[in-house]
């Protein structure tokens, strides 16, 4: 007899909205029956049934399934209506109801989970705020009600989706014996989704060997926050680069020369903050795709040429995004 698995579940539309065929998403968590996460499941995994559609609506395909960078045993199950004969179906305003079937193989591992999204339109009314406004005040799923409205009714545009698009470290400097390193940083994020005029941060967290992870300051010129950078906004499709310093180390740890330094950045961070909402500052389509990882190798070289010591050198292996 196989083992059980505790499943649990939830939806966001993500991109979906009523007469398109876009993504929309689940996120899945899988437990065994002690507890522990369960790894490495992929597509094959999955089962996803529309048992209960919204009026006119179809069945889903799986077009994703994949662990969370950042949350073992969670999985992002990516849905969209179904093809039939050629058909391409859309999705339609109203409540669907998933029946989620998880499975290791057949017969040797089962759970199953049922889970509900709210696919309506957003809207909004003229001199009643902005389209970003009308989406502020939701909370995911739920639906604006209709006699609050008045005016003309305008579709809602996107959610932002904030993600960072590369992480380029510099030659570092050395102080306090090699125990502290000040290495040059250069951070670009991007809204891939739609605009906002939310104020947000961005935040580096550091992991130096096998030692512990810690928030480090990375202060920008023109900025106030010596260790977070802070962006006004930005609009959708725009870009935004920090250059500054990244403090490592302490004058009292350990020697940084030859170290392997993981420098992970995050945007929409809430390091440091508290009572903040679990999607921090800005509301976005997609909350977890909002940091990447480098790793550098902190070498210090040492060669005498006319009595001077030559600068550090820093080696980058592949950026991988979390």
């Amino acid at each position: 007899m196989g083992s059980q698995f505790n499943v649990e579940g939830g939806a966001s539309p993500i991109n979906a909205a009523p007469g398109n065929s876009n993504s929309a998403a689940l996120v899945i968590s899988v437990v065994d029956e002690n507890g522990n996460a369960v790894r490495g499941l992929g597509p094959s995994n999955f089962r996803v049934d529309a048992t209960i559609v919204a009026p006119g609506g179809a069945l889903v395909d799986i077009t994703r399934a994949a662990e969370a960078s950042r949350a073992p045993g969670f999985y992002i199950v990516e849905i969209v209506p179904t093809t039939h004969q050629g058909t391409q179906y859309t999705w339609k305003a109203g409540i669907y109801l998933f029946s989620v079937t998880v499975e290791r193989e057949q017969g040797a591992a089962r759970g199953q989970a049922v889970v509900s999204m709210d696919l309506c339109n957003l809207c909004t009314a003229s001199g009643m705020g902005t389209v970003s406004d009308a989406v502020d005040m939701m909370a995911p799923g739920l639906t604006l009600p209709s006699a609050d409205i008045v005016g003309t009714l305008t579709p809602a545009a996107r959610l932002p989706d904030l993600i960072v698009t590369e992480v380029v470290p510099g030659t570092p400097s050395f102080e306090e014996d090699g125990r502290v390193a000040n290495l040059p940083l250069k951070v670009t994020i991007k809204n891939v989704g739609g605009a906002t005029d939310k104020d947000f941060k961005t935040s580096v967290d550091v992991i130096v060997g096998s030692g512990a992870r810690y928030v480090r300051p990375f202060s920008v010129p023109g900025q106030t926050d010596i260790w977070y950078p802070w962006k006004e906004g930005l609009g959708a499709g725009e870009e935004a680069t920090f250059s500054g310093n990244l403090y490592i180390g302490v004058p009292s740890g350990e020697v940084l020369y030859n170290q392997e330094a993981k420098i992970m950045v995050f945007v929409d961070s809430c390091s440091g903050d508290e009572f903040m909402p679990e999607y921090c500052r800005v509301r976005e389509s997609n909350e977890i795709n909002n940091g990447m990882e480098v790793s550098v190798r902190l070498t210090h070289t040492i060669q005498a040429i006319r009595g001077v010591q030559l600068q550090p050198v820093l080696t980058i292996p592949t950026a991988k995004v979390l």
